[in-house]
């Protein structure tokens, strides 16, 4: 009986998955609850007609796979691309060829095109390489109890509290948010907009409500926030910023302390996080989060 194409193709996302988290988590494998949740997005994308798919099969086994399109979290429609390689001979001619596929399909010539690269996929990122592109953004993971451990945080300062903020703060954190990012040249956020502020007040709307958000306080006003919420077994970092003003004076550390003092009492032993900024990259390479994908801006 021959295998139903989807079913093949969710293994491969699956064990995509599952490789990564071999490599990069504590916790091995997704539990029951979460591992079927797992197979009903994947399932959903897979059935869904505006999504690209194409694939190599050998032995009924995949070779090749991109699934796309989906929200960034400032609400923007971009072609996500997870890539999917098992078998040997992928060559930057046939990377370049699916590169012109997946262009194709977006009939407006308008959504940004990005594709996932697994940090141990070593041959797919020196494809990458030479082809010219650099990463744009990275997914990092650490663990919690471990960068806990290397935090240096300053004396308390009467100058600096930590406070969880209320949802009367959701304004100024937004416009603290909005002035970090245009502050910095490699924000993957881009130009503010209307739409971008929108989606911004309804995170926190969400964060807030869970009471997920932790602030650092200057003289009353709020010059830097983390929002910590959780995916599946892990413990994840919604947004981290400090207000340029005061950049340079530990914030980033006592908001690290604080948010990642909720995940341990939330029993989250890894977490996992997104940044384009060198700033981020470089404090999260000396707390030992480590990347574990590659984004790449097509």
């Amino acid at each position: 009986m021959k295998p139903n194409l989807n079913n093949i193709l969710l293994d491969a996302y699956i064990r995509d998955i599952n490789q990564a988290r071999k490599q990069y988590f504590t916790q091995k494998k997704f539990t029951k609850k979460k591992g079927k949740e797992i197979k009903r997005y994947c399932l959903s994308v897979l059935n869904s007609e505006s999504n690209y798919k194409n694939f190599e099969l050998k032995g009924h086994d995949v070779t090749k796979m991109v699934i796309a399109v989906c929200d960034t979290h400032f609400g923007e429609k971009i072609i996500m691309c997870n890539t999917f390689i098992f078998a040997k001979g992928v060559s930057a001619e046939s990377v370049k060829h699916e590169i012109k596929q997946i262009k194709s399909f977006d009939s407006t010539k308008k959504l940004p095109l990005f594709i996932s690269v697994l940090a141990s996929d070593l041959p797919m990122l020196k494809i990458m390489e030479s082809l010219g592109y650099n990463p744009w953004s990275y997914n990092l993971v650490g663990k919690v109890d471990d960068v806990l451990s290397r935090l240096k945080v300053p004396d308390n300062s009467p100058e600096f509290i930590v406070i969880i903020p209320s949802k009367r703060s959701i304004s100024e954190l937004v416009q603290g948010e909005k002035a970090a990012h245009q502050s910095e040249a490699t924000s993957c956020v881009g130009k503010w907009s209307k739409k971008k502020e929108a989606e911004c007040i309804k995170h926190y709307r969400q964060w807030l409500k869970a009471k997920m958000v932790v602030a650092v306080k200057s003289k009353n006003k709020i010059i830097g926030a983390l929002a910590v919420m959780g995916v599946g077994s892990n413990g994840h970092i919604g947004t981290i910023w400090v207000h340029p003003k005061f950049q340079g004076n530990g914030i980033s550390k006592m908001l690290y302390q604080a948010g990642l003092q909720k995940m341990k009492e939330k029993k989250y032993v890894d977490f996992t996080g997104h940044t384009s900024t060198t700033k981020v990259l470089n404090y999260a390479k000396k707390i030992n989060r480590k990347i574990f994908l590659y984004n790449f801006k097509i």
